[in-house]
C-alpha cells in the first residue's frame, strides 16, 4: 500500500487495507498529498519494481 503523508486520508484508513489481504501487507509513505505520485514518479516506480521482482 502506498500513500501521501499530507493526504486527507487518515493512516488509520489505509492500514486498514490489511485486512482484506491474504498475503503480506506493507505500506510505504511518500512527501506529498493525495497526488504524491506525480512528484515522486521515479521513487515509486523503482520501489513497483523492486516489489515485483
Amino acid at each position: 500500500m502506498l500513500g501521501g503523508t499530507d493526504d486527507p486520508i487518515p493512516l488509520e484508513q489505509l492500514e486498514a487495507w490489511r485486512e482484506h489481504l491474504s498475503g503480506p501487507f506493507g505500506l510505504r509513505m511518500f512527501p506529498g498529498d493525495h497526488f504524491y505520485l506525480r512528484p515522486r514518479r521515479t521513487a515509486v516506480l523503482g520501489l513497483v519494481r523492486a516489489v515485483a521482482e
